[in-house]
Formats: C-alpha cells, structure tokens, sequence
C-alpha cells in the first residue's frame, strides 16, 4: 500500500498562518468569497500588503464554524507554495499531500506515478490526475497561497489542463501579487472565474475607521487621519505600519508628518 505520507513534505506548508490578533472584520469581502465558492475557481490577487492570506484564512475558520449559517461549510485545505514547488513533481506531491488533510485516500494513482522510477509523460500525468480529482468523494476547497513564486512552464501548464477538464469537486482559490499564466479573460467569460482585486481589497472609510478605533491611531486627529488615507489610499499594510512605529514613539503626529 501506498505510503500515507512523504517523508520530504514539509508538513508546515498545509497550514494556513495564524491570524494577527487586531483583525478587521471585512464582511463584505467574506461575502464575495462565500459567493465565489459557486466558481470552480477564486483568484485573490493584490500586491503585498493588502491582507489577501488574512482575509481568505479568516473567512475558511468561519465556514468551518458554520458562519453564517446560510452558507454550505466545505471542507477546505491549504498549501504555502515556495520557489522549489514551480517542480512539477514536488508541486502535485504537496497539492496531494494538502488534499489528503480532508481525503486521506486522494490521488494514490497520481502518487504512484510520482514516486516511479521512470516518470510518465506529462500528458499521462495531468489526465490520471484530473480523473482522480474527478473521483473525490467530496467537494472541498484547496487554497494555493503565494502562487506568485511558481516560475517555468510546468505548473502552469498542469493549472490550464485542469481549467480545460474541470474536476466538479475542486474549488481552487490561488492567492497572488500577480496574475497566474492562465487564461483569466476566458475563464471568466465561462462563468469559472470568481475575483478579488486590489480595488476590491482597499481599506473601505469604514474599514478604515474600525482599524483605526482599536489601534495606536484611534487618538489622531483629523489632519492626521486626512493625510494617513491620503498617504495609503486604503492599504491596510500602510496602517499597521504606521500603527507599529506610533507604539514605539513619543509624538505620533510628528511620526505622520515627518
């Protein structure tokens, strides 16, 4: 029988970071993402800073708290990608290794191609695959974060095969800076396509307001609130910035305006 686990998986990689503990909640957001679960496939792309991980590990631990209760709970899995996984092989072991969290039985076809001495041709590899996705027992969600990092042809090349045959079980959510080497503008048009943006992700003057109440800048005054929403244009990494240096200093208003 196939081995459950791979010894050279780092098991860290297929758990999502911890949340930071002064969070706004942005409901209008999760209520994109809930929607966006009626699409094989969810794109969060925003440069750094704009709270995409956050937002998507925030919005999996309410579904898996059943909140709110209209919304069906899947289950979900996560896999941090590094530069290493642009490796086709090492790249589906821990796209497995992430499904088996929620099936422990996924994929052992695809593994024992993997794990062969002689690698298949590719084509052979992605249609295995997509037929043992296809067979999942249940839909679940798998969260990509930082797929920015994956370079070369190959795992891109495996991300449009499965766009072309789609597994009903799989919901894709890929978090990026940029965006992935697959044909978005088609996709979209099939009605595959869920987004998230950086216009969609900018602190809100309400979502802004909410950060600002609980933190270091809740005593600033107007001149100084202006200029920080005019300075960070809802950038929520600017705010927490800001916040981080005010702790440490005597006069906040001379920090904002330095």
């Amino acid at each position: 029988s196939m081995p459950d686990t791979d010894p050279i998986l780092l098991r860290t990689k297929l758990h999502p970071p911890h949340l930071p503990h002064n969070l706004v909640v942005r409901t209008r957001l999760l209520e994109a993402l809930n929607h966006a679960i009626d699409h094989p496939l969810t794109l969060v792309c925003a440069p750094a800073g704009f709270g995409k991980t956050t937002l998507v590990c925030t919005w999996l631990e309410r579904m898996a708290a059943h909140q709110p209760a209209s919304v069906a709970s899947l289950p979900a899995a996560w896999l941090s990608l590094d530069e290493n996984d642009s490796d086709l092989n090492l790249f589906l072991r821990y796209f497995i290794a992430a499904l088996r969290t929620i099936f422990k039985e996924a994929c052992p076809e695809t593994l024992a191609l993997l794990q062969a001495q002689q690698q298949p041709p590719d084509t052979v590899l992605y249609a295995t695959f997509i037929n043992e996705l296809e067979a999942l027992p249940g839909e679940a969600i798998l969260v990509l974060d930082d797929y920015q990092v994956i370079h070369g042809k190959a795992v891109h090349d495996l991300l449009i095969e499965l766009v072309r045959h789609w597994p009903k079980p799989l919901h894709l959510v890929l978090i990026s800076r940029v965006d992935p080497h697959i044909p978005l503008a088609s996709l979209s048009a099939k009605g595959m396509l869920s987004e998230i943006r950086t216009r969609d992700l900018r602190f809100t003057p309400e979502e802004m307001a909410a950060y600002l109440s609980q933190s270091q800048l809740a005593t600033l005054g107007q001149n100084a609130l202006s200029l920080l929403e005019e300075r960070f244009d809802g950038w929520p990494a600017g705010l927490r910035l800001t916040d981080l240096s005010l702790r440490s200093t005597d006069s906040q208003e001379a920090v904002l305006f330095a």
